[in-house]
């Protein structure tokens, strides 16, 4: 079940972060995540259709609907011209998927034009002044 499966989930991650969650912890847990999930979805899909495109969910979509709530986007996890991901079972468990990554030669990498540099970071001298006045120093 969806349920079992995010509570496993979320055993799972508070395990590898070296904490073990009483099991009615986990179940609350849980479903508050399930829920944050389905409205996080669900803002997606007003975005989606809000921009013509239907049903069709893309990163672009998640991301909005996380600055509609005030919440720092997720970066890394954008597609190209805002094609849907696609995603590949990867061998081994049954609920296992990856993203493949388009294969990127060796001289595409070398022949890529360099990234600009960030510039010197400059300082400026500013006075506090007490009662409309700057101190004499």
């Amino acid at each position: 079940t969806p349920a079992g499966q995010m509570k496993s989930f979320v055993g799972l991650t508070a395990s590898s972060l070296g904490d073990s969650l009483p099991s009615n912890l986990e179940q609350v847990l849980a479903s508050n995540l399930e829920d944050r999930l389905r409205l996080l979805i669900q803002d997606a899909c007003k975005v989606s259709r809000a921009c013509n495109r239907g049903t069709a969910i893309t990163p672009s979509d998640i991301n909005r609907a996380l600055k509609m709530k005030n919440v720092e986007p997720i970066y890394g996890a954008s597609s190209a011209q805002g094609a849907p991901l696609s995603f590949r079972r990867a061998g081994g468990p049954e609920h296992l998927y990856f993203v493949e990554d388009p294969p990127v030669g060796f001289e595409e990498i070398i022949s890529a034009p360099l990234p600009t540099a960030l510039p010197d970071p400059t300082f400026s001298v500013h006075w506090l002044a007490i009662d409309g006045q700057q101190p004499l120093i």
